[in-house]
């Protein structure tokens, strides 16, 4: 059965407190997408992985984004490596 959408406890709990969330959690979308990582604020900020389809991303976030280093990989086997800023691409790192 999968999941809608909403937070959830790294042991796949729900949470419905109404304080903003901070720390390490799961949010999941109704469209399929997953977001593992640390919070501040409900937002995506520190290190998680982003699963969107046929695109995973492993790296940083700021307030929400893709920031700072981090690895797009395609299921295909495609992948980047570098830094973002605010969701863009930035440049390439080994």
């Amino acid at each position: 059965m999968s999941k809608k959408e909403g937070y959830y406890k790294k042991d796949g709990h729900p949470l419905y407190d109404t304080e903003p969330l901070n720390g390490e959690a799961i949010y999941v979308y109704d469209n399929g997408h997953v977001y593992e990582g640390e919070f501040l604020n409900n937002e995506f900020h520190g290190s998680g992985n982003l699963v969107m389809g046929q695109y995973t991303y492993i790296g940083n976030f700021r307030k929400g984004k893709l920031h700072g280093k981090g690895v797009l990989t395609h299921t295909n086997g495609y992948k980047v490596t570098g830094i973002w800023q605010n969701d863009r691409f930035k440049e390439y790192t080994n």
